[in-house]
């Protein structure tokens, strides 16, 4: 059984806004699907590999669907024994055991296909 979800290739970002009388953002994490799908784990990623479905980079117009930004976005696909689906997913920028002060902002824009 094979779910999919497309994203819509707007950049997935993690960040810290800081506080010193103006707003300021720090990016940690961006993927607008430009040149790769780095930070993205999915199937074929290296060991411990536990998860399914696959993450995509595909030209804006693939099957129909323009990018958001940009001239690309990704795929991803989420599969596995039914009831046992998984997919694609990232870590921003790793794991951290601090949470910061300002938290953090991530967007994403996002295709359903629904058939």
């Amino acid at each position: 059984m094979y779910r999919t979800l497309r994203n819509a290739g707007v950049a997935s970002a993690a960040m810290l806004l800081l506080s010193s009388g103006v707003a300021q953002a720090t990016v940690f994490f961006e993927q607008g699907f430009e040149t790769d799908t780095a930070g993205y784990f999915d199937a074929n990623t290296p060991a411990p590999n536990d998860w399914f479905g696959s993450v995509t980079r595909v030209a804006s117009g693939t099957s129909g669907i323009t990018s958001f930004a940009g001239s690309f976005h990704a795929i991803v696909e989420q599969s596995g024994n039914p009831g046992n689906e998984t997919g694609p997913f990232t870590r921003f920028d790793g794991y951290s055991s601090v949470f910061p002060a300002g938290g953090y902002s991530t967007s994403t824009a996002i295709f359903l296909d629904t058939g």
